[in-house]
């Protein structure tokens, strides 16, 4: 796909917890890309002396390509931030600008058939676009989700997952890493992602789609290929 500059108007804002939006964008023309591509967001930001500056971060697409008029962007807003805290602020009708797509950690109808994705926090946003692009497909894909998430509070999209559960090629697996901070009851998966529950639930034989923050993406890779399965099979994008 070509790299593009265009501008993005903000046009819905969905709060998906506490501390992370998915923000819904019309382009100013119709942008091509890859389920689980990226793109690079503009704002101007303040330096260090209080002056302002243009500044830039890349997020990826958590949406599917299948509509080239409509973009989601999904973020968790962190305190020590000079850029998220300013596009956590925009309000609809607010234009921002963007170059893209990029990346390589992308999905293929002619890839396997059988797909297990390892996630962790907002590590989620490319695959919850590969998933609805196989979904608003109609592709013959099995698929198997862990999710990993600090506490209950923290599991973005899970009403949308649970909800595909219903087609019974779409397993979803939360778990969860900080129970005693969780104020809501659990009784499903705890812990972090491990190659306990990585066996427990996955194709061995599908292929891996891994995001997450470098410790997790780190660790998932290395229990796969202590179970096995070639590094051919493993796509991995981190979060930082």
């Amino acid at each position: 796909m070509p790299v593009e500059k265009f501008n993005l108007t903000l046009t819905k804002v969905i709060q998906e917890t506490y501390d992370v939006k998915t923000f819904q964008f019309k382009p100013d023309k119709p942008v091509s890309f890859k389920a689980g591509q990226w793109l690079m967001l503009y704002l101007n930001t303040k330096n260090e002396k209080g002056g302002i500056k243009r500044d830039n971060r890349a997020y990826s697409i958590a949406s599917s390509p299948t509509n080239t008029n409509l973009i989601d962007i999904n973020f968790r807003v962190y305190s020590f931030g000079k850029f998220t805290p300013i596009l956590y602020n925009l309000k609809e009708g607010n234009v921002v600008e963007a170059r893209g797509p990029f990346g390589k950690f992308t999905y293929e109808p002619n890839e396997p058939k059988d797909l297990s994705f390892i996630a962790g926090g907002t590590g989620i946003a490319p695959i919850r676009g590969i998933i609805q692009y196989i979904k608003e497909a109609k592709l013959d894909v099995n698929m198997t989700l862990l999710f990993s998430c600090k506490t209950t509070e923290d599991i973005i999209f899970d009403n949308e997952f649970k909800e595909l559960v219903k087609n019974k090629k779409f397993k979803y697996i939360p778990t969860i890493t900080r129970i005693n901070e969780s104020k809501q009851k659990w009784d499903g998966e705890t812990g972090r992602i491990s190659k306990e529950i990585i066996k427990k639930y996955c194709n061995l034989k599908s292929l891996f789609y891994i995001c997450g923050p470098p410790e997790m993406v780190d660790g998932s890779v290395k229990f796969l290929e202590e179970l096995g399965v070639t590094k051919e099979k493993i796509k991995v994008e981190v979060y930082h």
